[in-house]
């Protein structure tokens, strides 16, 4: 008799997680950036990777503990992760989370730098493009914005040697050159330049 009524019980118990688990919700987790990878621990205490963003998963993997509250881990590389605690509630279907992560402070500081290289580089080229096309006062200005932004570029002072070269302004023209040696005592052409001028009398 007791073994019958333990299993009966036993029976019951199963029912009753069945019947909870066929209720539990979808859960549709996206992020900012996407491809964020998406974990929750077990009850082992082990991680357990649901998938990556945007990612759409039952609430039977979110609450893999059993429990009416679980903690989804949302973490990308070079991004602080992101935990998110989520509460079972019976009277809701769905839920959608979505997670905005923030870079880490090195990773800005890399980003910065980055751009700020990009914007140099293109504005190097931009004025290199306007001295072959014979527009010094534009290539001059945009060349005299980047010696007081990066004063140690040695290029700009040479392509503003240039132009003063071009225009046969050739005392300015040996004063940027002699700079940018200054910077980059190992480019040749510059210390050819520097030479041929002093060799003009100027």
């Amino acid at each position: 008799m007791e073994t019958f009524t333990l299993k009966k019980i036993a029976q019951g118990l199963m029912i009753l997680v069945v019947t909870s688990c066929s209720n539990i919700s979808k859960v549709k987790i996206t992020s900012s950036p996407e491809k964020a990878e998406v974990t929750v621990n077990t009850n082992d205490g082990e991680t357990k990777t649901l998938g990556y963003t945007p990612l759409e998963v039952s609430g039977r993997d979110i609450y893999a503990n059993s429990s009416r509250m679980s903690v989804v881990n949302i973490s990308k590389e070079g991004f602080e992760n992101q935990k998110i605690f989520i509460a079972q509630d019976s009277s809701q279907e769905n839920y959608n989370i979505n997670a905005k992560l923030k870079l880490k402070s090195e990773d800005l500081k890399s980003q910065d730098i980055k751009s700020r290289q990009e914007k140099l580089a293109k504005s190097i080229a931009v004025s290199s493009n306007l001295i072959n096309s014979k527009k010094y006062d534009e290539a001059e200005r945009i060349l005299l914005t980047i010696t007081q932004d990066y004063p140690f570029i040695s290029v700009s002072y040479d392509l503003l040697g240039n132009i003063f070269y071009l225009r046969r302004d050739l005392k300015n023209a040996l004063n940027f050159y002699e700079r940018s040696y200054q910077l980059n005592p190992e480019n040749n052409e510059t210390k050819s330049m520097i030479d041929k001028l002093k060799g003009m009398g100027n």
